[in-house]
């Protein structure tokens, strides 16, 4: 019987770690592609992490502080011996280095102990990431396969997706707005105001993606107006905490450099006018690979919608609308031309494509699944 009983705990256990140990293996080469990529930007000294660990970031990267924040408080309670293990894992006995970090940075001990630490905390937002799209593409109606399959594919495209530019806090922002717009389906008002809070402190625009998540609790109750309002207050209450956290590091950060919004508008009409561009590729994990704007890569998108739209519900439909009527207005305006992370706000929608594209490839259509109502 004992060991009947002990079969039974392995046969459970074993699927868990096959998953963790290829989660593990997906999220460290998405970090990597990412890390390759861009790094932490330290030749960029007015957006860098060294200028955000010193406050002199220029706005509104300046704001931009959940990260930042968190390795400070804990480097700071850590003890004296922890920058000299630092320096141990960051550099051999022979002063070679084991981390890709800048060696003129990390060679003060404050700075490696903390340039360390948002190294694992990055690869960790990973982490999260892969397992809030994975909850996000259960709840919007893909069994476990193809939400885990869908999650997987998210996560190892997002390099793919910092076009032009990625930072740190990249890989949090969209595992945030994952979050949010799952916390919104479960009606989990306070879990909806931490997330708020949390997600203006990573980044400012956080407060705009709140709105999109309207349609996910007024849908349901459309036919009872009385109902549709009192849904649609902890949505407002939540944008309330996200302006609050974000005039914060306003005061915090206000008297930095910078502008907290540039409009590129001209950049935009020539990038979207030459047909080139549509067609460019980026090095992405050491080989060329399609730019997330080229033909290939919208034509995969609209073929993911596709298969996935008629599986959407009415309310996740809504959403996706209202967050494309929300990112592309302020892609257009403010950001860079070819600058895909910057449509991060529709992020959420393409791991629910991605999970229902799967899913519909490999079974029959079912009915589409009601927002509120998770798998």
């Amino acid at each position: 019987m004992t060991g009947s009983r002990a079969a039974l705990h392995l046969r459970r256990l074993l699927p868990i770690v096959t998953f963790a140990f290829l989660s593990l293996a997906i999220c460290a080469a998405s970090f990597n592609g990412f890390f390759d990529k861009w790094g932490f930007r330290d030749e960029s000294p007015d957006f860098s992490l060294k200028a955000n660990l010193d406050g002199t970031a220029q706005r509104p990267f300046a704001y931009r502080r959940l990260m930042v924040d968190t390795v400070q408080a804990v480097a700071g309670a850590l003890p004296g011996s922890a920058e000299r293990m630092a320096e141990k894992i960051v550099r051999t006995d022979k002063g070679e280095m084991r981390v890709k970090l800048d060696p003129a940075i990390v060679a003060v001990p404050a700075y490696t102990l903390r340039y360390l630490l948002m190294y694992a905390l990055t690869l960790a937002t990973v982490v999260v990431l892969l397992a809030a799209a994975y909850r996000l593409g259960r709840d919007s109606g893909a069994g476990p396969p193809a939400a885990y399959a869908g999650a997987a594919a998210f996560v190892l495209v997002f390099p793919m997706l910092q076009s032009v530019g990625g930072y740190f806090y990249d890989f949090l922002e969209t595992a945030l707005f994952c979050l949010f717009l799952i916390a919104a389906q479960r009606r989990s008002w306070w879990a909806m105001l931490a997330l708020a809070a949390l997600g203006s402190w990573n980044k400012e625009s956080y407060l705009f993606f709140i709105l999109t998540a309207l349609p996910l609790v007024v849908v349901p109750v459309l036919h009872n107006r009385a109902a549709a309002i009192r849904a649609a207050i902890p949505v407002g209450a939540s944008v309330i905490v996200a302006g609050l956290v974000y005039l914060f590091q306003k005061h915090r950060f206000g008297a930095n450099p910078g502008v907290n919004t540039e409009s590129h508008i001209p950049l935009q009409i020539r990038f979207f006018t030459s047909p080139a561009n549509f067609f460019k590729a980026e090095i992405t994990y050491g080989v060329p690979l399609p730019h997330p704007m080229s033909l290939i890569a919208l034509a995969a998108i609209g073929g993911a919608a596709v298969l996935a739209w008629p599986r959407l519900s009415r309310a996740r439909r809504w959403h996706i609308a209202l967050a494309a009527l929300v990112n592309i207005p302020l892609f257009v305006l403010f950001c860079g031309p070819g600058e895909v992370r910057n449509l991060s706000m529709l992020f959420p929608a393409l791991v629910m494509l991605f999970a229902l594209a799967i899913e519909s490839a490999t079974t029959k259509p079912t009915a589409p699944v009601a927002a509120g109502v998770p798998q």
